[in-house]
């Protein structure tokens, strides 16, 4: 089995089953059960996850947990069964 670090809020939307893409600038030939894990930082600037946020509300009906909540990093290790999250990859193109 692989895994992938993705940064927060990223990666709390894979794994509520909300983001069901993830861009990489590499092909896999991988399929199936893939392990999802928080990387050590937050995506962008503190705007652009608001813009993140309110756009994922406003299509989703969802709300993101604000940064303090988001697992990430080093404080991801001791919350191990909390941060490592199954998908499953179905497709690549690069």
């Amino acid at each position: 089995m692989i895994a992938l670090s993705i940064r927060q809020p990223h990666a709390w939307l894979i794994v509520h089953g909300i983001k069901d893409v993830e861009n990489r600038t590499w092909a896999t030939t991988h399929r199936g059960p893939t392990l999802i894990h928080t990387g050590k930082t937050l995506f962008g600037t503190s705007a652009e996850r608001a813009e993140l946020r309110a756009w994922v509300r406003r299509h989703f009906g969802v709300m993101i947990p604000p940064d303090d909540e988001l697992l990430i990093g080093a404080r991801s290790w001791m919350f191990w069964n909390r941060t490592i999250r199954r998908a499953s990859v179905t497709s690549s193109t690069a």
